[in-house]
């Protein structure tokens, strides 16, 4: 990498080459994020490669995408391979977002692997589907990921960039990362590509939708259904359903087991008042005519979802599980679930949301949390992070 380094001086461009696992900005979340970061760079004249396993869309603009192939089961072989093919394009900046040995910038941006494997079993638990036996093999390929986990937060001179400050104190205390070697940058939203829905347009859109133009109609997005709390939050729907409360729930996203969670609200009667959207590329027409986002996740690193709900002028009920939570004022832009899986909780927070005159109160108040974090300035202080890294 020293090759390139003199151009990190004064002037652009320098190459980042960004490493991770998958690359399919639809999928939202990591993807999405490394997918807008790339533009980000794009845009102000960096050369930008993306090293992944495997991509889906082909190439985007001004990116230069690189498969390394079909994933291997090894995460320490899969790791390596992508890690070779990113270090053969001799960067200036080698940023690891997860899928390969560290970098000159390693952000986890799913956070502390035990708190997120934690976070899965005891969303098992709540389903009960958690087998308390775990199998020796399984238990072995835990402890690989957990070792390499460790090798790419101790890599020499590299910067750790966690997305919260829950991941920050996860990846010290649950991972062993040296604290002075972090440096906690939150997530961050497009304040120009979400933006608020008047009231009375938002009537029109939920018309546009299919949706009843009374009651509340609470959104969640989630690609993990069992750690973002759809069941407990399907729960919650039936407990204030029957409370006499009139509301809806739109989730979006993939699931998986998708079948089980329509089953689960044909159990409860709430059949008629869930929709599942399924994959949804972009969410903002969904954002624009709901009222409110619900997101009860046993774990989630900083919920670009929860961002992109506030920059739409929405409140949210949010999981102290969630970095993002550390963002947000209780009662100022939303309400914090301190168990996502105590449906009763949801429920109360939930309900929390039903008054319009509050939502509205909160939802101004959510846009100009979003708009003081808004993805731009995030964006510049990572490129700082990288040209201090590189000149190490």
């Amino acid at each position: 990498m020293a090759s390139h380094r003199a151009s990190l001086g004064a002037s652009p461009p320098v190459k980042f080459a960004l490493v991770l696992e998958h690359f399919d900005p639809a999928r939202g979340g990591l993807e999405r994020y490394a997918a807008d970061w790339a533009n980000w760079l794009v845009e102000h004249g960096h050369e930008v490669h993306v090293v992944a396993g495997d991509a889906v869309g082909g190439s985007v603009e001004g990116i230069v995408l690189h498969r390394a192939g079909k994933p291997d089961p090894d995460a320490l072989v899969q790791a390596g391979r992508l890690a070779a093919v990113a270090a053969a394009l001799r960067p200036d900046v080698l940023h690891d977002l997860g899928g390969g040995l560290g970098g000159d910038l390693f952000q986890p941006l799913g956070g502390a692997r035990k708190a997120g494997r934690a976070a899965e079993l005891r969303a098992l638990d709540v389903l009960r589907r958690w087998r308390r036996r775990l199998s020796p093999g399984w238990r072995m390929a835990q402890a690989e990921l957990d070792a390499l986990e460790r090798r790419r937060l101790r890599r020499p001179n590299s910067i750790v960039v966690a997305c919260s400050r829950r991941v920050a104190d996860d990846l010290v205390v649950l991972a062993g990362a040296p604290r002075d070697s972090i440096r906690v940058l939150y997530n961050a939203v497009d304040s120009r590509r979400f933006v608020p829905t008047p009231p009375a347009e938002r009537a029109a859109r939920r018309g546009i939708l299919g949706w009843p133009p009374t009651g509340t109609l609470f959104l969640q997005i989630a690609h993990n259904f069992r750690l973002k709390g759809v069941a407990p939050a399907l729960h919650a729907v039936a407990r204030l359903l029957g409370q006499g409360c009139d509301l809806h729930l739109a989730v979006a996203g993939r699931g998986p087991n998708l079948a089980d969670y329509r089953a689960l609200a044909g159990q409860l009667g709430i059949t008629d008042r869930v929709r599942f959207l399924g994959a949804v590329e972009d969410t903002r027409m969904f954002l624009a005519a709901a009222d409110a986002l619900v997101h009860p996740a046993f774990y989630d690193a900083c919920s670009l979802s929860c961002l992109e709900a506030w920059a739409s002028g929405l409140p949210v009920a949010l999981s102290r599980a969630d970095g993002a939570s550390g963002l947000m004022t209780e009662g100022v832009q939303g309400w914090i679930i301190d168990d996502p899986g105590d449906p009763a909780e949801i429920a109360f927070r939930m309900k929390l949301l039903l008054d319009p005159g509050q939502r509205e109160a909160m939802g101004a108040q959510a846009r100009v949390l979003a708009r003081h974090n808004d993805a731009a300035a995030a964006f510049r202080h990572l490129e700082a992070l990288g040209r201090e890294a590189a000149g190490k």
